[in-house]
């Protein structure tokens, strides 16, 4: 929790808040380590009932909650934050244009997956803003707005490095200013 205050404070604009097997309480209770003033930069996967508690920026839904009728998900509009979910074909990008934004994975090969290959996805005109995903480093990220992207997941390359704050630096100043 520290290190993602950290990297709050050193300009992340959005964190997935991705916690399977966590209970509401226990979200919750991760949530209230926090200051305040980063919820609004957080999206959440589940638990969906604490994003007015914590003023939280939006809810990431899988494709299973995509293809159900879960209470829970719906109405879109239910909190005015944003809405995002994850594809992994370009194809289906054409099925979730009613999302503010969409992951694409794996673009490059995975850092935190093994065996999970990348696909260097091209888009040309996207129905709608779609964040890369998988394999996002600093020495890459140039490459992403060529490939129709409006910008990048990244998640391995941070967590598996012995210093996860200067990672992120490193991989926020090759991004500035290209997306």
């Amino acid at each position: 929790m520290v290190l993602l205050q950290e990297m709050f404070r050193e300009g992340l604009s959005r964190l997935h808040v991705r916690k399977p097997g966590m209970n509401r309480e226990g979200l919750r209770e991760w949530l209230q380590g926090f200051d305040a003033e980063f919820h609004t930069r957080m999206v959440i996967q589940d638990h969906f009932d604490l994003l007015e508690e914590f003023n939280l920026g939006g809810r990431h839904l899988k494709e299973s909650m995509r293809n159900s009728d879960l209470p829970e998900v719906y109405p879109f509009e239910m909190t005015g934050g944003l809405i995002s979910t994850a594809v992994h074909d370009p194809d289906s990008l054409e099925k979730v244009t009613t999302f503010d934004y969409a992951f694409l994975s794996p673009v490059f090969d995975s850092i935190s997956k093994d065996k999970y290959h990348g696909r260097k996805f091209h888009l040309s005109d996207p129905p709608l803003p779609v964040f890369a995903l998988g394999g996002i480093t600093a020495e890459n990220v140039g490459a992403l707005p060529r490939m129709g992207y409006s910008g990048a997941g990244v998640l391995g390359s941070i967590w598996n490095r012995e210093d996860p704050i200067k990672e992120f630096i490193k991989i926020r100043e090759a991004s500035e200013n290209i997306f």
